[in-house]
């Protein structure tokens, strides 16, 4: 049996079948690199913000998609406190910030990330899931950073 002789069908399927897993292939690979800048300035600012975390800090956490949840967190040597703002609480810490940019960096259709310039943690981000879906926008908000002296 040849491989690749048009009379047989098998040989097409075969063709077709290697065809597209290649097209695929090659698919995957340009979009996990056209993500990889976005990708290394998450990592560099994970570890500015490791470096450079207090001791003792508060900030105002929101994170929301259908709904917005806020919380004021006191973090005091790595434990976090959280009070409930409004009806919906939630618990959202620094670092659980990097690793939702990680997420969204390889499966949203975009994000936007802007970091606190001295500590690097994310200050905002904007993620569309996906661009032909109204209403599935969501964001992740880090305000009123203060440090505790």
């Amino acid at each position: 049996m040849q491989i690749f002789d048009v009379r047989n069908p098998y040989s097409t399927f075969f063709v077709l079948g290697i065809t597209i897993i290649l097209i695929f292939s090659f698919w995957g690979i340009g979009h996990q690199s056209a993500n990889l800048p976005t990708h290394k300035k998450v990592a560099e600012q994970f570890v500015i913000w490791q470096q450079n975390e207090p001791k003792r800090y508060s900030y105002i956490a929101r994170e929301g998609c259908m709904y917005v949840a806020s919380a004021k967190v006191l973090v005091v040597n790595g434990v976090p406190l959280f009070e409930k703002v409004g009806k919906i609480g939630h618990q959202l810490v620094i670092d659980d910030l990097f690793k939702a940019a990680n997420k969204g960096i390889f499966e949203a259709a975009s994000i936007d990330i802007q970091y606190h310039p001295q500590f690097g943690f994310p200050e905002l981000i904007k993620v569309d899931w996906k661009k032909e879906t109204i209403d599935d926008e969501c964001f992740y908000e880090i305000s009123q950073f203060k440090i505790i002296e």
